[in-house]
């Protein structure tokens, strides 16, 4: 009988976040910024995936601290 190795047993979990142009033009309109063109906006996440990736995993890393207390 073969080990079922830990990854196998417990693999890693995976969240998955999604932000739209609407979410940009909604974040705008709510800080009172002027309008962007749909383009502008797409550039905008496009420009800042990285960021929001980094950031999604940093504050993953809190919330997880904050579980385990």
């Amino acid at each position: 009988m073969s080990e079922v190795n830990e990854e196998e047993k417990y693999p890693p979990i995976k969240c998955r976040t999604e932000w739209s142009i609407e979410d940009v033009h909604d974040s705008r309109e709510g800080l009172g910024l002027p309008k962007i063109t749909d383009e502008q906006a797409y550039d905008l996440l496009l420009g800042s995936a990285n960021h929001l990736s980094d950031w999604c995993v940093e504050n993953g890393w809190v919330i997880i601290e904050q579980l385990a207390e």
